[in-house]
């Protein structure tokens, strides 16, 4: 069987060493990274070198936090693939620690085994039933024993899933997206294994055994089924779906009803990892975090009123039985899955609307943060104006928006701890103002507007 390097691989003790100068609070590493990229006055990146590096061989990268999380907002057709465009994301958050790979549009899948999670005999199997060749191709170490092995897709197009080969081995692919070696995380540092760098390895295919397992992304387009009748039709179409709202009057009445339109529908649906080529009722895999099976658990219902939705058939409280688009989105991004309320579910439908090309924000113009602002604190200042500025589009009255700690930490993907650092921080050199507070959720929310410094 075939082993790399003649048997070596990165020992995992070298993965697990983090300088006991990194150890502590969550920024700690992005200070000290900062502090030893300053040359002349310039910053950059302790990561930029690592992202420009992958750009060079194809891959599209994006900021990430230390918990692994992107630093910025659509990363799935985002990400960067030029010296110029990486210089661009990176400008904003010069002290990301870590580079996110986004799989989809790098035309790669990713095979990632999790040895704590019942990998290693997943991995056995795999071997057996399909031979250890693409082994050969680059492939990371991660701290903490696992691997990532990365395949050129060759333009053909693979769901991301969790458990999606069996235990403890899961499928980043589109909709999906790694952390990039020579990133330094919560757990430790992600490592090329010697010898099976991207530089020294092409990027072997996948082969042809374990392409026919591997889920499939479905982009839409007609499935030639005949439908019964017009209710119980296809949601896709012949016609590119977001054709027809590329330039949409968005109303806070249109963003409510938005639901009902099967063109919304279907690009929802092929963002979000969904087979859109469905009749309404037929199952497919769940795409909601944690939902992992090897049958069918999914499916698409319309209801009485027209408004599309996704049906989970995990759902033990009934509440979550039958979830939106912007619910089953926000599980997504947040990784909890939950039923929103009506200003919280408008807010996360913009931001799908927005991921999907369809909204752009207004231009929010705040004052600039400090040279030396944590990575996280950008994270915050970003989800601000964004938030702001899709809020305004919608309604022009402009007036103050709620951003409370929980909701923060979803819309951002940074903990607690860095958001209220954040947060007191953007409000301590005047770049937001709190002006009030509103009664939402039967508590008391802070509202803020931009700052005026």
């Amino acid at each position: 069987m075939h082993t790399r390097s003649g048997g070596r691989r990165v020992v995992r003790s070298e993965l697990n060493h983090v300088p006991d100068r990194w150890v502590g609070e969550d920024h700690r590493i992005e200070r000290v990274g900062y502090e030893a990229s300053r040359k002349g006055g310039a910053v950059s990146a302790p990561s930029l070198s690592s992202a420009l590096s992958l750009a060079e061989q194809g891959l599209a990268v994006f900021p990430v936090s230390r918990e692994r999380t992107p630093l910025i907002t659509g990363w799935p057709t985002k990400a960067a693939t030029t010296p110029d465009a990486v210089e661009r994301l990176w400008h904003g958050f010069p002290h990301a620690p870590c580079v996110g790979v986004a799989c989809g549009l790098s035309d790669v899948v990713v095979i990632d085994r999790d040895p704590r999670n019942g990998g290693d005999d997943t991995w056995g199997r795999l071997l057996l039933e399909h031979g250890d060749d693409w082994l050969r191709s680059a492939t990371v170490a991660t701290p903490r024993g696992g691997e990532h092995v990365y395949l050129t897709a060759q333009g053909r197009r693979f769901r991301s899933g969790t458990h999606a080969l069996g235990p403890g081995v899961d499928v980043k692919a589109v909709g999906g997206y790694v952390v990039a070696p020579e990133s330094t995380g919560e757990h430790g540092t992600y490592r090329w294994m010697d010898g099976y760098g991207i530089a020294e390895r092409a990027l072997l295919p996948v082969p042809a055994s374990l392409a026919a397992i591997l889920p499939a992304y479905q982009a839409g387009g007609d499935s030639g089924v005949r439908h019964r009748d017009e209710h119980q039709r296809d949601i896709s179409s012949g016609v590119h779906p977001l054709l027809s709202l590329r330039h949409a009057h968005w109303t806070p009445n249109r963003i409510k009803t938005i639901d009902a339109d099967p063109a919304f529908a279907l690009a929802a649906a092929h963002w979000l990892g969904m087979p859109p080529n469905r009749e309404l009722g037929q199952s497919f895999h769940c795409v909601l975090p944690g939902h992992s099976e090897e049958r069918p658990s999914a499916s698409f219902g319309r209801n009485d009123s027209g408004f599309y939705y996704y049906h989970d058939f995990h759902a033990r409280n009934a509440d979550l039985y039958l979830l939106t688009f912007a619910e089953v989105y926000h599980a997504q991004v947040t990784g909890r899955i939950a039923k929103l309320s009506g200003p919280l579910h408008a807010v996360w439908k913009m931001r799908l609307l927005y991921d999907l090309g369809l909204l752009d924000p207004v231009d929010i113009s705040l004052p600039p943060l400090p040279a030396n602002a944590y990575a996280a604190t950008r994270a915050v200042y970003e989800g601000f104006r964004l938030l702001v500025g899709l809020r305004w589009r919608v309604y022009p009255d402009r007036e103050p928006v709620t951003f409370t700690y929980p909701f923060v930490m979803g819309w951002c993907g940074i903990s607690e701890s860095s958001v209220r650092r954040g947060v007191r921080m953007l409000v301590a050199t005047g770049v937001i103002a709190k002006v009030g507070t509103v009664a939402f959720a039967g508590r008391t929310a802070p509202l803020f507007m931009p700052g005026e410094r």
